[in-house]
């Protein structure tokens, strides 16, 4: 009987032979190394359903496609989410160089990054209550700096899922990630019908200012043609 490291293993080279740059060979060439029964299970439950159309991979919104730019440096969403650990290292000074060590995190590949960020001195406590804060963040920047990545969450289904991310917290079945996009996508929707009330109100206003512009000039002209009258 295959054991499901090698069940993932049989399916990424069917999707290697469909498709070489699907995210999921990204994610899963970054976690193979890792050998984690629960990490495999999460994968087998919710990674190669090309059917689902709220699938984070196929429409390319998981934190393994989204690129974010953060201190000027670009790098995809899960390596900077392993760099904001560097942040929360136990009994850091108050002048820790952590944003050097976040920004080598730009120059190694998922794998690295991955193997880095669980190397870190972590203050667990202190991630554990900031974490989900990070991720959401930083998953925000990424769609605010990319307009067709933005594009795609605010047109894609409710209940989004998270199969990329082979991690029973980010994928499933916790799925936060899938629960983090939802969250962005009412947020954004909000402030989309904001910004549409606060258009309508100010053309309202520039709307009233011209009548009373327009109004002033005609009061203008109208003294006017009265002093021409007394003038002849």
């Amino acid at each position: 009987m295959e054991s499901a490291y090698e069940v993932v293993l049989r399916e990424m080279d069917a999707l290697r032979e469909q498709d070489a740059s699907h995210p999921l060979l990204l994610a899963l060439d970054a976690y193979l190394p890792t050998q984690d029964d629960e990490i495999f299970d999460s994968i087998l439950d919710s990674a190669f359903d090309e059917t689902n159309p709220s699938s984070t991979s196929l429409l390319k919104l998981s934190p393994l496609c989204l690129t974010v730019k953060v201190f000027g440096r670009a790098m995809l969403v899960m390596q900077a989410f392993q760099a904001s650990k560097e942040k929360y290292v136990k009994n850091a000074p108050a002048d820790d160089p952590w944003k050097t060590r976040f920004l080598a995190y730009a120059d190694v590949d998922l794998n690295t990054a991955n193997t880095m960020g669980s190397k870190v001195d972590l203050d667990v406590n202190r991630w554990d209550q900031v974490k989900l804060e990070v991720m959401s963040d930083l998953m925000k920047q990424a769609l605010n700096q990319d307009d067709a990545a933005k594009a795609r969450l605010m047109q894609a289904p409710a209940n989004l899922k998270e199969d990329a991310v082979p991690h029973p917290f980010w994928g499933s079945p916790n799925n936060n990630i899938g629960l983090i996009l939802d969250d962005l996508k009412k947020e954004f929707q909000a402030d989309d019908k904001a910004d549409k009330a606060d258009d309508k109100a100010d053309d309202k206003a520039d709307d009233k200012a011209d009548d009373k512009a327009d109004e002033a000039d005609d009061t203008g002209n109208k003294a006017g043609k009265r002093k021409l009258k007394r003038k002849r």
